[in-house]
């Protein structure tokens, strides 16, 4: 396809080509992957995707959240798992991802203050998690679960 190009991540057809080839294919990759927003937006989290599929974390998934996921990190040398679900509310297969071990805990007490300093923030517990499972993020909110969701997480480092 000689008359495509890509701009700022996005394929563009030159709409004569089109008109002359209304059906073709396209052909991608979908590696899952990790990503993390522009450095100026001074958030230091990471999300997961699958091609042009954006992922989250649901409590649906992962009973043991209470927090909307606030205080977990992610460790992104963690190994990403594809593992093909089906749910009877959606019944439709769908592809979710898993890591293994690649998942703990900010340590957060009772007396920890309002305003913490940068050394406060990145301590963590010694409570990790062995399994982090991950849906596509327009299955969210239709599988049952508390409404307890998060796309990006806080990076461990």
């Amino acid at each position: 396809m000689p008359e495509a190009k890509v701009e700022k991540g996005y394929l563009i057809l030159i709409a004569e080509w089109s008109q002359t080839n209304p059906n073709f294919t396209l052909t991608f990759s979908l590696t899952p992957r990790y990503l993390t927003p522009h450095p100026y937006s001074n958030q230091d989290i990471v999300a997961l995707a699958r091609g042009p599929i954006v992922y989250c974390v649901e409590d649906a998934d992962n009973r043991w959240v209470n927090d909307h996921f606030k205080s977990l990190l992610l460790d992104i040398q963690g190994k990403i798992e594809e593992v093909t679900s089906d749910n009877e509310i959606i019944s439709e297969p769908f592809v979710g991802l898993k890591l293994h071990h690649a998942a703990s805990f900010l340590r957060i007490q009772d007396s920890t203050p309002p305003a913490l300093g940068l050394d406060d923030i990145r301590e963590e517990s010694s409570q990790h998690v062995k399994e982090l499972n991950f849906i596509p993020y327009a299955l969210r909110a239709n599988r049952g679960g508390n409404g307890q969701m998060r796309v990006g997480i806080r990076r461990k480092r």
